[in-house]
């Protein structure tokens, strides 16, 4: 039997996507993986920033902070598939998160 290249290509070619989870019950998306490694991991310096010095948020106030910017966007109409800008405060007061 001969092989042409296109039979060869399409059997050597990987096919794309997820692959097979590496547990039972993996999270499917980023904010669902976020939100299990918050649980099992932790942290109570998880966000460093600093104001006059530095200061830490644990993990659990971070992901309170994340809610409620998803809620406040949810609340300003964005939905699944919509698309919001985020502009960085220009005083110098850099990588901050909602509600410092």
């Amino acid at each position: 039997m001969t092989e042409n290249a296109t039979d060869i290509m399409t059997v050597a070619r990987q096919p794309f996507g997820r692959g097979l989870p590496l547990r039972e019950n993996e999270p499917r998306t980023i904010a669902k993986l976020f939100i299990q490694a918050v649980i099992d991991h932790p942290h109570p310096d998880a966000w460093n920033f600093k104001k006059d010095t530095w200061e830490a948020i644990s993990s659990h106030e971070l992901l309170e902070r994340i809610e409620n910017i998803a809620l406040g966007l949810y609340t300003s109409g964005l939905r699944k598939g919509g698309h919001a800008e985020f502009f960085p405060p220009r005083k110098g007061k850099k990588d901050r998160l909602a509600g410092e």
